[in-house]
């Protein structure tokens, strides 16, 4: 009996050995498969961020302007690094990721520069508040 329990579980372990990794586990590079819908996927957000900064009056049309002045040329710059169909390498990736997140900080800043967010005016500039 005990031999048996033995083989079973070697058995067992081989058999769970052999078996493919799910999906989940498996490893896939940053750069590799879809990680252009990585940067698509980024663009849209920060357009949305913009989008949303607008409808909430925490931005000005003059900065929501050069905000998306800045994030149409980096769509521009992609499209031309991808440029006959070729993939980016991982240079230009990682370059294009960073202007992305400069951009990102250049939004948040714009964002929480508090020029948009007074309230009232009560005849004298002290009385913003």
């Amino acid at each position: 009996m005990k031999g048996l329990t033995s083989i079973s579980l070697v058995a067992l372990i081989a058999m769970m050995a052999a078996a493919p990794a799910p999906a989940s586990a498996q490893y896939t590079p940053r750069w590799g498969g879809n990680a252009g819908a990585n940067i698509n996927a980024t663009q849209a957000n920060l357009r949305a961020r913009i989008d949303a900064g607008i409808a909430s009056r925490r931005l000005s049309r003059s900065e929501a302007r050069n905000l998306k002045n800045k994030l149409s040329q980096l769509s521009r710059m992609e499209a031309d690094m991808r440029m006959s169909g070729r993939r980016l390498t991982i240079r230009e990736r990682n370059d294009l990721n960073n202007r992305l997140s400069r951009l990102n900080r250049d939004i948040t800043r714009q964002l929480n520069d508090f020029e948009h967010r007074r309230v009232g005016y009560w005849g004298t500039r002290n009385n913003w508040r």
